[in-house]
């Protein structure tokens, strides 16, 4: 501790700058440890205070040793860095590292793991892929209370993989790779997909509270949401343009975004009225399955 202190300093108190901390560093003057043989010189003081120099007590060798030992879990850490050049990225560089001791024989005790910026994405990717499920459970809430159904709901969020579909392909066109920021643009689906599913299946219910029978109420919401749901993805998708042209980290998010909800818009207008129209008749045979049997069953007593 005498000589490290004699290098580094022992903190002897702090100043108070304003809102900054400054730490009072007490050490040896530079001056006097210029050369290795300056050791010597140094002083350590025994409990009553006695300085005794250091030769005196400890033999000064140069040998080869440990800057400092890393550990990690209680275990020792070797860490290995290196600079990339500017047509890697950690994703590349981690994956050919796998690939090239995949068949390495390690001696015993010994693992290897991936930290840093791949580490970090990994636990982020967990973090958001939790948020996306809860993102998913509060808005299936949501549209059950507005709708006072529960079937109704599940096929508006099934525009949600209908989404996804889209984004892979568009980050793959782009240049894009899938990480995190573009994982953000996926959890941001989940609310922004289901608008027009949202439109197409309220409009529908709408019609059929006001006479229209189911097939001509999922006919004319095709015909009269086509352009309103159009028009909604188009100026969504110009209002995300300009972010994505223009600045590179925002660029996955942007397309993402504009790609997932495309071909979100594009299914939506041919699967979800389909899915409404299955669903629905299933409903319908099964109210008149019930409305049957609650007939024969009050015919029986009548002629009783």
């Amino acid at each position: 501790m005498a000589v490290r202190n004699s290098f580094t300093g022992i903190k002897a108190t702090t100043f108070r700058n304003n809102q900054d901390d400054i730490d009072i560093m007490i050490r040896t003057a530079d001056v006097k440890l210029t050369k290795k043989s300056d050791l010597k010189d140094i002083y350590v003081y025994t409990i009553s205070g006695q300085p005794i120099k250091l030769d005196t007590i400890a033999s000064i060798k140069e040998v080869e040793g440990i800057k400092s030992i890393q550990h990690q879990d209680l275990k020792r850490r070797m860490t290995v860095t290196s600079q990339l050049k500017d047509d890697f990225n950690a994703s590349i560089v981690t994956n050919k590292f796998k690939e090239a001791v995949e068949d390495y024989e390690l001696p015993p005790g010994i693992n290897v793991a991936y930290g840093g910026e791949i580490g970090d994405l990994q636990d982020s990717f967990t973090e958001m892929f939790r948020n996306m499920i809860v993102a998913v459970i509060l808005v299936y809430m949501i549209l059950a209370v507005q709708f006072n159904s529960l079937s109704q709901p599940a096929i508006i969020l099934f525009t949600v993989p209908m989404a996804i579909i889209g984004v892979m392909p568009g980050l793959l066109l782009t240049g894009n790779e899938f990480g995190f920021v573009a994982f953000i643009g996926i959890v941001s689906l989940v609310g922004i997909a289901v608008n027009d599913a949202i439109v197409l299946v309220d409009y529908i219910n709408y019609l059929r509270r006001n006479g229209y029978e189911l097939y001509d109420a999922v006919k004319e919401t095709g015909i009269s949401r086509f352009i309103p749901v159009m028009a909604t993805t188009i100026t969504t998708a110009g209002g995300i343009l300009p972010l994505s042209m223009k600045e590179k980290f925002f660029q996955p998010l942007g397309v993402a975004l504009i790609c997932g909800l495309l071909t979100a818009t594009v299914l939506t207008l041919v699967i979800i009225p389909t899915m409404y129209t299955t669903l629905e008749e299933r409903k319908i045979r099964k109210e008149d399955k019930r409305r049957k049997r609650l007939e024969m069953s009050l015919g029986g007593n009548n002629n009783v």
